[in-house]
């Protein structure tokens, strides 16, 4: 999750914005977007803080009370208001007239609002960053992503839910700007900034060093100049977010509990199939022991094969069914198979998921060839039927190329054993609040998922190359713990 920081001072003859006029119709709007967000709130005036209650839309805030002249550029402004007013607005104006950062500042903070108001206005703005520091320090919210947002950015025609999205934990995210530093585009909005501790730790000495050096610049400066400065020399620490097109890729892996996380998340999913990758994508995965996946995926077919779907007689959905839309489908087609006339008999060829495993080392010719078969389901063999949620790791992760290709993207692996847990851990990285667990509906059978060791033998020496392999890729690139890749290693009940 993120901590989101903001602030209000009241400035006596600021002359850009009012109070009432122009703050007090925002501050709403505002708290709209950051609705049940982490907030610490600074301020020095305490109506300011009784109209700020009125309109927080969230249980997680501070509030922390700090005057102007305590704010961490108060003193340097005394070098930027000399700086302003030693600007050459001639030689300025030849450059550029037109959103000119230093002309405007210059005019209206300095000549119409006074000096006193262009200190604390000045302090405001380049004050910013160091009151994120302080909150990264305290993290009152125990977060690892933190962001400035203005008291009045939603006067700003932008889509709420870049507010509050997942961003990669390797750039600081900014809004783009349309004023101008000596003609040149300002590339940074300071309205809205957003990104890692670890960024904003790596950031906030950059923009130190920056303001002592252009503290006798002779140039009416703002926070968004200096950050404009050191862009110029750091452009891979910064990222507009208009041009960030990220997009979240959830590889669904059947019965893995997939549904639950898609639902619960609003993620949406691979459908049981092999999802297409492209750079600017990151990837979340989700895991489970995989001899219990393959068990549990033998009698969800099993279960819908032999459905009777003569009885339905009411509308089935997820919280009902485990199933709904390959059993209406079935219906719909007025189909005699759940999946095709092969799988379906392979399935019921055999009474459990034990006689199952046990018949891949069988002396039954048939009985061998018949579970060997499944196992090419499972694996994705060409030329059998698709059904989905049967495939394993194998199949999902091109026996490990799909690992070794995309590692890099791949931005969380949850797992069905701990599914709570990484279900809010994963909600606390893409900012995601989870309301209710909209958990499927959930069958309880009778089916014996008890295995001998001859059946366990069996699988693992079928899953050693196959989906043992992946699951120790993905150790390998530390991401899955030791402790989880051992006990998919085993099978206890």
């Amino acid at each position: 999750m993120t901590t989101f920081i903001c602030g209000y001072w009241k400035i006596k003859d600021n002359v850009k914005h009012s109070y009432n006029n122009h703050y007090k119709k925002l501050i709403p709007k505002t708290f709209n977007i950051l609705k049940n967000c982490n907030i610490v709130f600074f301020y020095d005036d305490d109506d300011v803080l009784s109209y700020i209650k009125k309109h927080i839309q969230t249980n997680n805030i501070i509030y922390k009370k700090i005057s102007i002249d305590s704010l961490e550029t108060y003193e340097l402004s005394k070098d930027y208001l000399e700086t302003c007013k030693h600007q050459d607005n001639v030689s300025l104006r030849k450059i550029n007239t037109k959103n000119e950062k230093g002309l405007v500042h210059y005019d209206r903070e300095y000549k119409k609002s006074g000096e006193d108001s262009f200190r604390k206005v000045f302090t405001v703005w380049t004050s910013k960053l160091f009151l994120i520091n302080k909150t990264i320090d305290e993290n009152p919210f125990n977060t690892n992503c933190f962001a400035w947002i203005d008291i009045s950015a939603s006067r700003f025609n932008r889509d709420i839910g870049l507010y509050t999205q997942f961003y990669l934990p390797n750039k600081l995210f900014h809004f783009g700007a349309g004023s101008k530093y000596y003609g040149a585009t300002i590339t940074i909005n300071a309205s809205f900034l957003i990104a890692h501790k670890n960024i904003w730790k790596k950031l906030i000495p950059l923009y130190e060093k920056q303001l002592e050096l252009s503290k006798n610049s002779k140039y009416a400066h703002d926070e968004e100049t200096i950050l404009y400065l050191i862009w110029k020399d750091n452009k891979d620490l910064f990222c507009d977010i208009k041009k960030y097109k990220l997009l979240i890729r959830f590889l669904h892996i059947g019965k893995t509990g997939g549904t639950t996380v898609s639902k619960c998340l609003n993620l949406k999913k691979g459908c049981h199939n092999k999802i297409k990758i492209n750079p600017n994508d990151r990837i979340i995965i989700w895991l489970r022991n995989p001899i219990k996946r393959l068990v549990s995926a033998f009698y969800f077919a099993k279960y819908l094969i032999n459905f009777d779907c003569s009885k339905i007689d009411y509308n089935l959905n997820l919280k009902n069914n485990i199933a709904p839309e390959r059993i209406n489908m079935k219906i719909k087609n007025k189909s005699k198979y759940m999946f095709s006339k092969r799988f379906d008999n392979l399935i019921n060829t055999f009474k459990d998921v034990n006689e199952f495993f046990e018949s891949l080392s069988s002396k039954n010719i048939n009985n061998k060839k018949n579970s060997m078969k499944l196992i090419n389901y499972c694996n994705g063999i060409k030329d059998y039927d698709y059904v989905g949620f049967f495939k394993g790791y194998n199949y999902y992760f091109d026996n490990g190329d799909f690992i070794n290709k995309y590692y890099k993207q791949i931005i969380y692996i949850g797992t069905n054993e701990n599914m709570d847990n990484d279900l809010n851990n994963l909600a606390d990285i893409l900012n995601i609040n989870i309301k209710e667990k909209n958990i499927p509906y959930f069958r309880k059978n009778s089916y014996d998922t008890k295995l001998s060791d001859l059946a366990i033998q069996n699988i693992c020496n079928i899953f050693k190359n196959t989906e043992f392999k992946c699951i120790k890729q993905l150790l390998d690139i530390n991401q899955i713990s030791k402790e989880i890749y051992e006990n998919y290693l085993n099978y206890n009940i």
